[in-house]
């Protein structure tokens, strides 16, 4: 149950983000919630990047915070190898977090990583969107 309902969150979480921003926290903080209280699992990694996103936002401006989420869902990401996760979760962590404390570059070869993950799992919403940042 708690997986269909973080599966449900995250798909919510693109359109929110898009549709209604001040909706989009409310959801990663619930995705959050659930990875604490009920344990972790695979899109855990992408409820702790959104979150690392909207600490480094303009609403809070905590880049520190905000780097160390992006960390620990590249960690969670890898350690559960969640593999299908990689363009959301690097188009979040290289694109909006990561620029505020590593230079740009830096980001290039791991959005080049997601585009070719993309591609084998079908995610094109974030696939083209790390071609994009890639740039």
């Amino acid at each position: 149950r708690k997986i269909a309902s973080m599966q449900f969150l995250n798909h919510a979480l693109t359109s929110a983000f898009a549709a209604e921003p001040m909706l989009a926290p409310i959801l990663t903080c619930r995705m959050v919630s659930l990875s604490v209280e009920c344990g972790v699992c695979e899109i855990s990694a992408t409820a702790f990047a959104a979150y690392g996103s909207w600490l480094v936002s303009a609403y809070k401006s905590d880049f520190e915070g905000g780097y160390r989420m992006g960390h620990v869902a590249i960690e969670l990401k890898n350690r559960l190898r969640y593999e299908e996760g990689i363009p959301r979760i690097h188009a979040i962590v290289y694109g909006f977090i990561n620029i505020w404390k590593t230079p740009f570059q830096a980001s290039l070869p791991k959005h080049l990583e997601a585009y070719d993950a993309g591609n084998f799992s079908g995610d094109v919403e974030f696939t083209l969107s790390n071609l994009y940042m890639h740039g």
